[in-house]
């Protein structure tokens, strides 16, 4: 679709139907079963399916129903209608015919079908012609053809389509609008004619404090003053924010993220128009782009949605589109029944009826008006909050909307196409998508422990390791695990922790329904989970798992009998009738139907024609690009058809008889294949109506009574069984006595069932079923006669996968990050040739089978070749560039990559020399001057680690400046940090006043509590050269008047990154320049913490020092020649001098971990000499975890049990500094 964010301008909405009608009239808009049906006179309705039915068309007019009640009661009035009713019952056929006629039936048809006839005829008449003239329209060139997506761009996602985000989101959609090269290009907007920048616009949303003249809306009349935008204190809008929140905790949800608010705020203003074209791939503002993708904004808007969607109350929207024309695939369906498309972009729409249609007709060219009816999972996300334009009402949904064309009908000059809308459910909010990494390294630990789990004769001690990287793993940021070095680091963890448990192998072994009822359903948070989730994965040999879970399980050889056919029968039995029915057995039988319904009793399905019926299936699948049928597929649905339903439904719901029957056997394998069958043959499954019966049950309150959003549904966890057959479905639900209800269900574009009855052990019930965990809203009801009606709409689970999906989800991780190598090497627009060591390596892992990479061992070899097709193109790269802007190209994302050597190679043999010296300053001036050390570059100035370079950042240290006017990150008293603006600076520069969300002040904050935030510049360089343990670099940097208190956005300052780092000589520099190593970061964790979660014990000891640190000073240490000697390792020294004082050489060559010093000192040394404090030489290597030196020393004999002055021993030391 094009350019059509509707203009809005006050109005007062007239509903449909509004004003006198007659009773006929009553009648055709009459409202059924709470839910405005679309019956309007004025409308002729299209069929979904293309086809028209008389019959249909009547029943939509509700003419019948009126003049039959008048033919019958027509001898006057009746003030009892019920008891006239029921008397007529005592009548004839023939009295009763002969009322009718009396009553004038015929002619009360006549009176009342003729209008609608002639108005029938007319909209028929004007629809033709609409639809031509949209078709000359678009054939003359006056129109445009609105564009959409095929139906399999809704199942890739919004990450395949434009790719992924940044890791640090707020700055980078700072740099996506400030720092772009559109970022300063002036575009007006269509809609209200504001001509602006995306500079401009950002700090509309993300500083309006500014003392700035705003853009203004041209096509807006002075009259229309109370619709122009004004700007939004940030004050508010996290007020605004945190009222949503309150509200999504409530629910359990995700709570809404300060960037996903600015994003969602500048898609209501005029950015939406370059958004919405990067999403679409064309259109004039595409061009304006100038190649910048908006990725990271995109995605946050994305994210905003997905979240705030959960607040949105059920209702009918609206979208007015002037100029343009539906598409053919709209109007004529596709084999499966379906019309419609995906819509690639942002969706705008709006709660007002007659403002759309206002908007589609304000021209000369064709007018549409799309009307969409909001379900339980499929709503968009009400922006009215937080918009630029309230007075809108705008409702917005995600790109990869699924569109799907119910009816069309005219009103006036406009085509009104009635929509049902699939929200593309793999949508995922900013955390998910920057935490992906992250899952696949948890879902390692889990592969890999449950895969030594299973060994046998494997400790349950040897397992301890996993559950410990586990919670390593769970605590460390999400974004950690982006950076390929951090991700290659934390497979090498896990590889050694699974060498440690094989070693412990054979250490030890492993220890080894009657009346009625009410309907069960789960709420909607279950519905995002997935199947695994519920039941856990399947097996990686699904055949052989299936057979085992019917033949050899706790129940395998249990009989049980089934209430709808009554079959005694086995879960063994059950799998050979599927599996293998050619076998001589006299199979179980239907003892409730009776020998006239012999043709209804279920038969043997050849193996050979269970085959072929797979192929044919498979013919049509292939024709669609979908996957294949596997055989134990077919085997897991013909046997769900079977008896075999009530076990595994009893599974999925977690309750009933049958449940304890299973005892313990979950049927894990086989539930998924089943799954994965109806996956699969769903895309071959034509949209319409199926049916479900219930005898016997009530509706609970969920599905009764509509929530404070205004849907009635719930969660099936079960699968759920269908049929085309109304009739079947009707009768079913009579029998048995009790409340009989129908469920009255619409398959569509997206959320369609498999039709199963091609292999069913019973195919006379032309069963359609529907996967586990679907989503049922009701959205209206009635009666006929004796059974309940309810109409519902499905959506079925977002998370439903095939079984290679399932199987392959290691796979699936290990392309995932050969993917996210190749995207940063094409991103920055790497030669073909140089990466195809990565796409080679793509294409083989690809054609491996999912089941390879479940091997622990398998993934982590896999996880080496894409290491080391990684460093190949880094290797292909060096020096390929031809001009410099190439190599600054190449250079950026070796550097982006943490691959500052190639880098630093790339730039020099393009222009900077290749004399180390001179090559180095050059590169320098280049980071500092051309680039303001913006990032990758503080970490390449960084690599360099050259101090005689740190005077050339002085042009920068001002950047960083704690100064009046300055952008901080405030710790409040709240004990949160706040973004804030500096307001004063006393004059020592030791105390800071600042302004909290444009109106609190807090002053006299320490300088240690008002952090500058940034990535780039000097003090950027002093964090990030303190992390990598540049000491000498650190300190010329400190010397030359660099701030020592340059954040990142989490309020990590250098003196956090040193200590997680273990970089004690750094952590005392910074110390002496101002940094306070009590001062928390937004998780509140102090510099001392960090190193104390890093396991950086030296790093502790400086920040709270042991007994023998105050005791072992460098002074004491250092008193004589002797304990210099053994401290540096001297053994010419050592062999001269002896021991003076309490403190022993020994002591401190144990302290120095200087092995050789003592290897020579033990002969003649007093091993076990204490200190004045009480410690000895092993309690001093017990604390420094020195493994040699301890084992040198415990082989001499020393005395393991001597405390020092606090009662500690040496094993004491040893566990409290983790030396296991």
């Amino acid at each position: 679709m094009t350019d059509i964010k509707p203009y809005i301008k006050p109005t007062e909405v007239v509903e449909p139907g509004a004003g006198t009608a007659t009773e006929a009239e009553a009648a055709m808009t009459r409202r059924v079963g709470g839910d405005e049906t679309n019956l309007n006179p004025n409308c002729a309705v299209e069929p979904a399916d293309g086809s028209w039915r008389t019959a249909a068309w009547l029943d939509s007019q509700g003419l019948a129903a009126a003049a039959i009640a008048q033919a019958l009661h027509s001898t006057g009035c009746t003030s009892d209608e019920l008891a006239a009713t029921c008397a007529l019952a005592s009548l004839s056929e023939e009295a009763l015919a002969a009322q009718l006629e009396k009553g004038g039936l015929a002619n009360v048809l006549a009176r009342g079908l003729r209008p609608s006839l002639l108005k029938l005829t007319q909209e028929v008449t004007a629809g033709a012609e609409l639809r031509e003239q949209h078709g000359k329209f678009h054939q003359d060139g006056v129109a445009f053809e609105l564009k959409f997506g095929e139906i399999r761009t809704f199942f890739a996602g919004l990450e395949a389509q434009i790719g992924p985000p940044e890791v640090h989101v707020a700055l980078a959609i700072e740099f996506e609008h400030t720092s772009a090269a559109d970022s300063n290009d002036a575009f007006t907007t269509s809609n209200y004619g504001v001509l602006t920048t995306p500079r401009t616009e950002y700090w509309f949303v993300a500083e309006p404090e500014r003392d700035v003249d705003w853009p203004t809306e041209t096509k807006l009349t002075d009259s229309a003053s109370a619709m122009r935008r004004r700007p939004l204190p940030s004050k508010e809008l996290g007020t605004r924010l945190g009222e949503k929140n309150v509200e999504l905790r409530s629910l359990g949800e995700p709570e809404l993220m300060h960037e996903e608010g600015v994003g969602a705020r500048l898609y209501t203003g005029p950015m939406y128009v370059k958004y919405d074209a990067i999403l679409r791939g064309f259109g004039p503002a595409l061009n304006g782009c100038k190649g910048n993708r908006y990725v990271t904004t995109i995605h946050a808007i994305n994210s905003a949605i997905v979240k705030a969607s959960k607040l949105t109350k059920a209702a009918k929207v609206y979208r007015g589109v002037s100029g343009g024309v539906l598409p053919e695939r709209f109007w004529t369906a596709n084999k499966q029944g379906v019309r419609g498309g995906v819509e690639r972009a942002f969706l705008s729409t709006t709660y007002e009826r007659d403002v759309a249609i206002h908007y589609a007709s304000s021209s000369d060219s064709p007018s549409i008006v799309f009307e969409i009816q909001m379900g339980m999972v499929d709503r968009g996300c009400d922006l009215g909050w937080l918009s630029q334009y309230p007075h809108e009402r705008e409702c917005l949904f995600g790109p990869l909307t699924g569109f799907e064309l119910l009816g069309t009908r005219v009103e006036g000059r406009a085509l009104v196409a009635k929509l049902r809308l699939s929200v593309n459910l793999n949508a995922l909010t900013i955390e998910q998508v920057l935490g992906k990494m992250k899952q696949s390294q948890l879902d390692l630990v889990h592969l890999v422990r449950d895969g030594m789990a299973r060994q046998e004769g494997m400790p349950p001690d040897a397992l301890v390791p996993f559950e410990s990287l586990r919670s390593i793993f769970l605590a460390r940021e999400r974004t950690w695990f982006n950076s390929a070095a951090n991700y290659k680091h934390a497979v090498a963890q896990l590889a050694a922790r699974n060498a440690s448990a094989a070693s412990c192998m054979n250490l030890e072994k492993f220890h080894q329904q009657q009346g009625t009822f009410e309907l069960t359903f789960a709420n909607q948070s279950t519905f995002y989970g997935g199947l695994e989730a519920q039941i856990g994965p399947p097996e990686v040999h699904v055949a052989l798992a299936i057979e085992f879970e019917h033949t050899s399980a706790a129940d395998s050889n249990d009989a049980f009998t089934t209430s709808n056919y009554g079959v005694l029968t086995t879960p063994r039995t059950e799998y050979w009738f599927v599996a293998e029915p050619e076998r001589d057995v006299d199979w179980p039988t239907e003892t409730k139907l009776a020998d006239s319904a012999s043709a209804m009793r279920r038969r043997p399905l050849p193996s050979k024609e269970l085959g072929t019926r797979l192929g044919e299936k498979n013919v049509e699948l292939r024709s669609l690009g979908e996957p294949e049928l596997l055989h134990e597929e077919g085997v897991g649905a013909r046997l769900y058809t079977g008896p075999m339903y009530v076990k595994y439904d009893a599974i999925l719901r977690g309750f009933g008889p049958a449940l304890n029957g299973c005892k313990g056997n979950r049927y894990v394998t086989t539930i998924h294949a089943i799954n994965s069958a109806i996956v699969k043959a769903s895309k071959l499954t034509k949209a319409a109506k199926v049916y479900r019966g219930v005898s016997g049950g009530v509706l609970p309150e969920a599905l009764s009574v509509p929530n404070e959003y205004n849907v009635k549904g719930g969660i099936e966890t079960s699968f759920m069984s269908t049929s085309r057959d109304r009739d079947k479905a009707m009768d079913y639900a009579k029998h048995g006595g009790g409340v009989a209800l129908l469920f009255e269900m619409e398959l569509g574009m997206i959320n369609r069932g498999a039709d199963i009855s091609w292999l069913s052990q019973y195919p006379h019930e032309v069963e359609v079923l529907l996967p586990p965990l679907t989503g049922i809203e009701l959205r209206g009801s009635r009666i006929e006669g004796a059974v309940v009606i309810y109409e519902a709409v499905l959506t079925f689970n977002p998370n439903a996968k095939t079984l290679e999906q399932v199987i392959a989800k290691m796979r699936g991780a290990h392309l995932g990050l050969v993917q996210l190598f190749l995207d940063g090497f094409v991103h920055s627009a790497a030669p073909d040739d140089a990466v195809r060591p990565l796409r080679q390596l793509k294409e083989a892992a690809a054609a491996r089978e999912g089941a390879w990479f479940n091997e622990g061992a398998h993934f982590q070899a896999a996880a080496a070749e894409a290491f080391a097709a990684r460093a190949a193109v880094f290797e292909a790269l060096r020096g390929r560039a031809a001009t410099w802007e190439g190599a600054v190209r190449t250079a950026t994302m070796c550097s982006r990559e943490g691959e500052h050597g190639a880098a630093i190679e790339v730039l020099a043999r393009a222009k900077l020399g290749v004399d180390e010296p001179v090559r180095n300053v050059r590169l320098a001036q280049w980071m500092v001057k051309e680039q303001k050390l913006a990032p990758p570059w503080p970490a390449t100035f960084a690599a360099l680690d050259d101090p005689s370079l740190a005077p050339l950042v002085a042009p920068l240290i001002r950047e960083d400046a704690l100064e009046v006017g300055k952008r901080v990150l405030a710790y409040g008293n709240s004990g949160l940090w706040k973004d804030a603006v500096v307001r004063a600076v006393s004059a020592d520069g030791q105390s800071i006043d600042v302004q909290v969300g444009g109106w609190k002040k807090i002053g006299d904050r320490p300088r240690t509590k008002a952090l500058v935030v940034s990535y780039a510049g000097a003090g950027a360089l002093v964090r990030v050269a303190s992390e990598a343990g540049c000491g000498a670099l650190v300190e010329a940097l400190l010397a030359a008047g660099v701030n020592p208190l340059v954040a990142d956005e989490r309020a990590n300052t250098p003196l956090h990154r040193a200590a997680a780092g273990g970089h004690v000589a750094i952590c005392r520099a910074l110390l002496a320049t101002g940094a306070d190593k009590d001062v928390g970061n937004v998780q509140d964790q102090s510099a001392a913490e960090a190193a104390r979660t890093a396991k950086q014990h030296a790093v502790v000891r400086l920040f709270v020092p042991t007994l023998s640190d105050s005791e072992f000073t460098d002074e004491a240490c250092t008193r004589t020649e002797q304990l210099r000697a053994a401290g540096k390792g001297d053994v010419a020294m050592l062999r001269g001098t002896e021991d003076e004082g309490k403190i022993t050489a020994l002591m401190v060559a144990c302290r120095a971990q200087q092995l050789v010093s003592v290897e020579v000192l033990l002969p003649s040394s007093e091993l076990d000499a204490q200190s004045a404090k009480g410690c000895t030489a092993l309690y001093l290597a017990a604390e420094e975890g020195d493994v040699h030196i301890l084992r040198a020393l415990l082989a001499h004999r020393a005395k393991v049990e001597l405390a020092d002055s606090d009662g500690s021993t040496p094993l004491m030391r040893a566990s409290c500094f983790g030396g296991s």
